[in-house]
């Protein structure tokens, strides 16, 4: 029966998706609007400009367009498709995460994909799919391929109204420093499928927005040796959520907003050992400012408060209070700045002998740098840190991590890219902490 219901559930899904796709297509000439366009800015046929040296108002230095190196893309109607091709190696020295009998691999990944985005004046259209296929040199069981399908779609009813639509699905596997990874000899893969819609309206100085979600996770069992069988099925879960904001511009450079969000989040069944419903209701309100300071410095900045209250009365209830955003920084025409935060409340199934954690308060901060060296030429560097405290166990996981990268950009069909990262997990839980070094190294062809 549990197979049935899955197999119906991704059949809506799927049929959603389509749906979603379908009616972002066009809806006619009309007059121009203001929002924002998907399409490429330079088709085929026309001259390229002079490159711009400083970065437009509210881009980064990574995302600012470069006619000169950017990809033309295949000019099909009144669409452009941008095919692409990634073969990466890269140097795990932990691939476990195992904080004792570290083990190292080389892993070859190959990455393809597809985006298809409209070059309409009104309205806006893009698709994407990919795959990621990872093959390890010792670790053949390690091996994965994941894929992915997706689709944003925006309708312009009128200057001051739009509607925005997503779907997506992904097939996907568990990282092997997930708290919640199952340890089968092989990782833990599991689909995902995302649907949301967005209404928004100005009017005048005020906007207000409203919005529906839904998320679907479908972990699969995984094999632990000896004819064993770990089973997942008790992490099968949906999710759907509302949401709304309203926000109010005193000038062109600051807007004040509110926003909040309730959601409902249901298991397909209880812990396997463990008779708990896992159901529960989530509540979270925000409030916060957003500002654009002539393109130099521009995000969100808000303080919020969030709450997850379960069906099962032996799990204790999460909460918490949040300072969150992203504030981007353009320090020059050459160099970005980019300063983040939150805190949310995030789904486990992670337990301490026979009692569970009822979820996990996760608190995380980043800061990233980008510089243009040369005009073919990035280079990045981040770090970042995450405090995990979940509720109910005595468990709390101090996350740390930092990487630097490179972005060559040899034309406009070849790229190459290198990086190192590092990540460190120091827990309150034995035999949970961990360490790893990455190194990779990767050839982009696009077109």
């Amino acid at each position: 029966m549990a197979s049935a219901h899955r197999k119906n559930r991704l059949l809506l899904s799927a049929s959603a998706i389509a749906v979603a796709l379908l009616w972002s297509a066009p809806a006619g000439a009309a007059e121009e609007s203001d929002s924002t366009r998907i399409g490429p800015q330079v088709a085929q046929n026309e001259a390229l400009p002079v490159r711009n040296l400083e970065p437009r108002r509210g881009e980064t230095v990574r995302e600012r367009e470069r006619p000169e190196l950017d990809p033309l893309g295949i000019h099909a109607g009144s669409f452009f498709i941008f095919p692409s091709v990634t073969l990466s190696e890269s140097y795990n020295d932990n691939i476990f995460a195992d904080p004792n009998n570290e083990e190292s691999d080389l892993i070859t990944t190959v990455s393809p994909g597809l985006t298809v985005r409209s070059d309409w004046g009104r309205h806006a259209l893009r698709l994407s799919a990919g795959v990621d296929a990872g093959f390890y040199a010792d670790n053949d069981d390690e091996n994965f391929v994941d894929y992915n399908l997706g689709g944003v779609g925006i309708l312009d009813i009128t200057r001051a109204t739009s509607l925005r639509g997503e779907a997506g699905y992904q097939h996907l596997h568990e990282e092997r420093d997930s708290a919640d990874d199952a340890d089968g000899i092989e990782p833990t893969e599991y689909d995902r499928v995302d649907l949301g819609v967005a209404l928004r309206h100005a009017i005048g100085r005020f906007s207000g927005q409203i919005g529906a979600e839904y998320q679907d996770l479908d972990f699969d069992n995984v094999p632990a040796g000896g004819g064993v069988t770990n089973i997942n099925d008790d992490r099968y879960r949906d999710r759907v959520r509302g949401t709304v904001r309203i926000g109010y511009e005193v000038s062109p450079s600051y807007e004040f907003f509110v926003d909040g969000f309730v959601d409902r989040v249901e298991y397909d069944q209880n812990i396997v050992g463990l008779n708990y419903n896992r159901d529960s209701d989530g509540y979270g309100a925000s409030a916060g400012v957003s500002l654009d300071l002539g393109g130099v410095t521009f995000g969100d900045v808000y303080f919020g408060y969030r709450e997850r209250d379960y069906d099962e009365p032996s799990l204790g209830d999460t909460d918490g209070f949040a300072l969150g955003g992203e504030l981007t920084w353009n320090v020059t025409g050459l160099t970005t700045v980019i300063a983040s935060a939150s805190g949310e409340i995030q789904e486990t199934t992670v337990t301490d002998g026979l009692v569970e954690a009822s979820g996990r308060f996760v608190t995380a901060f980043g800061l990233r740098v980008d510089h243009e060296l040369l005009r073919n030429l990035i280079l990045g560097a981040r770090i970042n840190y995450a405090n995990q405290d979940y509720e109910g166990i005595s468990r709390e996981d101090d996350v740390f991590g930092g990487g630097l990268n490179a972005l060559y950009m040899m034309n406009r069909n070849f790229q190459l890219r290198a990086g190192y990262s590092y990540r460190e997990r120091d827990s309150d839980a034995p035999g949970e902490d961990f360490s790893e070094n990455l190194l990779s190294l990767g050839l982009r062809l696009q077109y």
